[in-house]
């Protein structure tokens, strides 16, 4: 640089530097089915690796657990009716174990949802498809498959093969497998190490047993079916589990059990009044929700101004229409000796308010006023209102010619879109008094046949037992989410070389399986070298993972978990670390610059204990350069080619421990 202009010239000598790469080493997917799985605009998120903070977060996008339709138990009727087997018609296990993940302190994770699991036949395509959208999201370093174990075991071994190759060809991955339960565990065992394949096992590692979680599961009496274990055969007759030496007890048995199917009866008579609203005993929303769907579009319509095709207008006629089968639920509800005293009191007390009465009367006027000013709202729904509301107030509306009466509620002078909004605005009124009211009284026969069900699956013998043998049934889960957790949070407290082991689980109540020491030998070490780590409570000190092992047991190098995974981490920081170097020239320089980066990284690494070596010579090295790595040829062709040397830590698998008895001579 020449200087002729006198004054201070500032040089910056800072050789370049480049940045070093963050890289995670356990953000998990979890692919499996879900409730639903739409974003914030609707679009669908089926088969898209979506990333999620936390489970308010994950409810927001793919809502909550699959209730099943149905629960099977099996009875001995030759030993008091006793319960052998209890299962439900269907489940899935995603939304337990990303809860079960993060009470175990995971972070960030991503969901690739296979679709909605309502009607879901869990399929091995299913999850092939969906390993196929990962490869396209980068940062996965975690594999996990909760709802896999619904796969026949050989499909489920395929899907475990194809996501260790997955792995290898990525570099950065690892997968986290479940075993499939079987009816004896051995058997579940056997057919895992049979299925899994001989290929890659060093990417990935297999947990063992499933565990009791802490969640309950809401189910009902209405959805139980009894099995004779004997026969085969279903048990239709409820009463039989009422018998009891005691002729008083027996019968104050079999009155609950009386009460709870008459209030489940009187349950069920509302939804027949609403079936028009595919409203279910879980969820009184879609009346509201439709409501609101509706009153969107009007406005979206309405908003326009002109509408020369009529199609806010016609919407809202809908509207009005979608408004009086609201009242005409009412009368539907009122039939002689229908229900039970409290349900039939509160009807009495809405039809003695003012308050309602004179929004029925509103929505009647409404429909008048709309009716004069031309829009099309058909007579006979005009007629059915006023039949409503004679049925609710005694009164003849007709005869008494009550709703000429009514005075129009639209504004005089006004746009038609400024009326067809102050119509609209009415009726959202008195739509959400109407489904308050409706709301308010399914929730009072909902509560009335919760309690008789409370009495009854805490008082009543069997029932008891059922409830208790079901409850545990609905906790089990495959192990792989607490795990993939603990990984996540070793990682963040020690490093990755941590050994994800000898670490509590949360959330949880035990295995599934008590497995003692002689049961883990052949577990942990196993001739086909396919190790299996194991879930145990340990005395005084908790659920505790108690193996650190690969699939590739017999791997002097990548037998443990913590040595893999520690390579993944320091491939993929090298990696990217290189990136930036591509297309720079190929020459001392950026050699020098490129091993002082992998250097300092190594560094800091042998400082936290993932390496062995009293020095950072014996803990790595790093080389690159002319004679070193590359050829002449190589540089030539454009190969920068750089060697990386790890003296990774090992876990303390087996600690022995010497005695030596020594006696004193007197």
């Amino acid at each position: 640089m020449q200087y002729k202009t006198p004054g201070i010239y500032i040089k910056d000598l800072t050789p370049p530097q480049s940045a070093i790469p963050f890289v995670e080493t356990a953000l998990p997917v979890f692919i499996g089915y879900t409730e639903e799985a739409k974003d914030g605009a609707g679009k669908d998120l089926s088969y898209k690796a979506f990333r999620v903070r936390d489970l308010e977060h994950y409810i927001s996008f793919f809502k909550g657990a699959y209730r099943p339709r149905s629960y099977e138990i099996e009875v001995d009727p030759q030993n008091e009716h006793k319960v052998l087997s209890s299962k439900a018609d269907k489940r899935f296990f995603l939304y337990d174990c990303i809860q079960q993940y993060f009470d175990n302190g995971g972070g960030d994770c991503f969901i690739i949802s296979l679709g909605n699991y309502k009607e879901a036949q869990p399929k091995l395509l299913d999850f092939q498809k969906a390993l196929e959208a990962a490869s396209k999201t980068p940062e996965i370093t975690l594999i996990l498959y909760p709802d896999s174990v619904l796969l026949e075991p050989k499909d489920l071994g395929a899907l475990q093969q194809a996501s260790l190759q997955h792995c290898f060809e990525h570099k950065n991955r690892f997968l986290i497998a479940d075993i499939k339960e079987a009816d004896r565990w051995e058997e579940g065992v056997q057919d895992f190490r049979n299925n899994v394949g001989i290929n890659q096992l060093r990417y990935g590692a297999a947990y063992f047993p499933w565990l009791f979680s802490t969640y309950d599961h809401a189910f009902y009496f209405r959805e139980l079916r009894f099995r004779d274990i004997d026969t085969g055969n279903l048990i239709q007759d409820d009463s039989v589990f009422s018998s009891s030496a005691d002729l008083d007890l027996a019968r104050k048995h079999q009155e609950m059990l009386s009460q709870l199917k008459l209030r489940g009866e009187y349950v069920e008579k509302i939804l027949k009044c609403l079936s028009g609203f595919e409203i279910s005993r879980e969820n009184f929303s879609p009346l509201s929700q439709e409501w609101n769907k509706r009153a969107r579009e009007f406005s979206i319509e309405n908003s326009k101004g002109e509408d020369p095709e009529n199609k806010a207008e016609i919407l809202l006629t809908q509207n009005l229409e979608f408004l009086s089968q609201i009242i005409l639920s009412f009368p539907k509800l009122e039939t002689d000796e229908q229900f039970p005293d409290e349900l039939n009191d509160y009807l009495f007390e809405l039809k003695s308010k003012s308050a309602f009465t004179e929004v029925i009367t509103a929505s009647i006027g409404l429909h008048k006023a709309v009716e004069d000013e031309g829009l099309l709202i058909d007579e006979v729904e005009q007629e059915d209102i006023v039949a409503a509301y004679t049925a609710l107030s005694g009164t003849n509306w007709l005869q008494e010619g009550t709703v000429e009466e009514v005075p129009l509620v639209l504004i005089e002078g006004e746009d038609a879109s400024s009326k067809r909004n102050f119509v609209q605005k009415q009726a959202s009124e008195y739509a959400r008094v109407l489904a308050v009211a409706l709301s308010s009284l399914f929730d009072l026969a909902l509560s009335h046949e919760a309690l008789a069900e409370e009495q009854l699956f805490s008082q009543h013998p069997f029932f008891k037992q059922v409830f208790e043998h079901l409850s545990l049934q609905l906790k089990r889960l495959p192990p792989s989410a607490a795990i993939a957790g603990v990984y996540s949070a070793t990682d963040r407290l020690r490093g990755v070389f941590k050994a994800p082991a000898n670490v509590i689980l949360e959330a949880t109540l035990g295995p599934v399986i008590e497995i003692d020491d002689r049961d883990q030998e052949g577990l942990n070490v196993h001739s086909t070298g396919k190790s299996i780590n194991v879930i145990r409570p340990m005395r005084g000190r908790g659920i505790r993972i108690w193996g650190a092992r690969t699939l590739a047991g017999n791997d002097n190098e990548w037998r443990y978990v913590p040595v893999r995974r520690f390579f993944n981490y320091v491939e993929d920081f090298v990696k990217l670390a290189a990136e930036p170097f591509v297309f720079e020239p190929n020459d001392a320089n950026t050699w020098t610059r490129l091993r002082f980066l992998i250097d300092n990284f190594l560094t800091a690494q042998w400082r936290k204990g993932a390496l062995a070596g009293i020095t950072t010579e014996e803990a790595f090295f790093v080389n690159v350069g002319l004679n070193e790595t590359m050829s002449q040829q190589d540089i030539l062709e454009g190969r920068m080619i750089i060697e990386v040397g790890l003296a990774a830590t090992r876990p303390a698998e087996f600690i022995v421990i010497r005695y030596l008895c020594r006696m004193e001579n007197n």
